[in-house]
């Protein structure tokens, strides 16, 4: 009896460890800092094969070429105020991800630049075609205010989804939905708050779709991110059963210094409804959770 129960321990240790081993397994960095800056960052199209993603010093440049980047040298210029700039040209070779750091993203050439921007008013990038005289011409360049960066003005709408045979905005929705902060607002919406994006969601139809967002300071200044509903429609770049509601998401502002959300509806008389949240007290409290209110499970 006492030796089968010792048989019996030495199976469950040896799987016991298994699942350990399993749940510790690393995390790709690169791949996690891809997502995000699609996902939370700044993202143009330069061309129909070319895009660029900007989140936290991460600049991205993506190619569907099969074959990649067509040239080996990129135009990278940070410009100041007075019009002067520094030039940080580079080789493709040097920067050029490998499909084993790409993992998920493998399907995309990706080039991947770390590098300090805040300090500048406009990033420009590029790619550069050496002539047989040895002169030079850009193939592709892009001017991107600073300004227009931090404010994501510009975001990432699914341009790589059929491509990557994965819809990212609907796993990151997904995601925020299960660990953010969910609770009922005036006028029958819901809010879902993340650390990175704010939700308006509801089920009914929306006549007036002028809302008042407003990320509260201290001093009682703000943030204003006021917006129409149309303009942030999300649930078109969801999967069911999420694209049959309405959604609004906007990005919380990188300042965070905020501590608290005005929300609201407007027309052309003023206000039809206004709330504000303190942040504190939503994140302090755990009951506020998605709890299946729109019957999505």
């Amino acid at each position: 009896m006492n030796k089968l129960k010792y048989v019996v321990y030495i199976f469950v240790f040896f799987f016991s460890c298994q699942k350990k081993e399993k749940k510790e397994k690393p995390i790709n960095y690169i791949e996690h800092s891809i997502k995000r800056s699609l996902l939370d960052g700044y993202f143009t199209k330069v061309n129909k094969n070319i895009g660029v993603s900007i989140y936290q010093d991460n600049i991205f440049i993506f190619s569907i070429n099969k074959n990649g980047f067509s040239d080996d040298k990129f135009l990278f210029h940070l410009v100041s105020e007075d019009q002067s700039f520094d030039n940080y040209d580079f080789k493709k070779e040097k920067f050029l991800l490998n499909d084993s750091l790409k993992a998920g993203f493998s399907a995309l050439s990706i080039i991947h630049r770390k590098i300090k921007i805040e300090d500048y008013r406009d990033i420009i990038i590029g790619q550069i075609l050496t002539v047989k005289d040895k002169t030079t011409k850009n193939i592709w360049s892009k001017q991107i205010p600073i300004e227009n960066i931090l404010k994501k003005q510009n975001k990432y709408l699914n341009e790589y989804k059929s491509i990557l045979d994965n819809n990212i905005l609907n796993s990151d929705f997904k995601s925020d939905l299960l660990f953010g902060k969910f609770f009922k607002i005036k006028s029958n919406f819901y809010m879902l708050l993340s650390h990175t994006n704010v939700y308006i969601l509801t089920k009914k139809d929306i006549i007036n779709k002028d809302f008042m967002l407003h990320f509260v300071k201290s001093d009682n200044t703000f943030s204003n991110k006021s917006f129409n509903f149309d303009s942030q429609n999300h649930q078109v770049f969801l999967d069911h059963p999420y694209s049959k509601l309405h959604i609004a998401k906007i990005g919380i502002p990188n300042d965070d210094d905020f501590y608290k959300i005005r929300i609201g509806q407007f027309n052309e008389f003023g206000n039809i409804w206004a709330q504000e949240v303190i942040i504190d007290e939503i994140y302090n409290n755990e009951l506020l959770k998605y709890n299946n209110e729109f019957k999505t499970k």
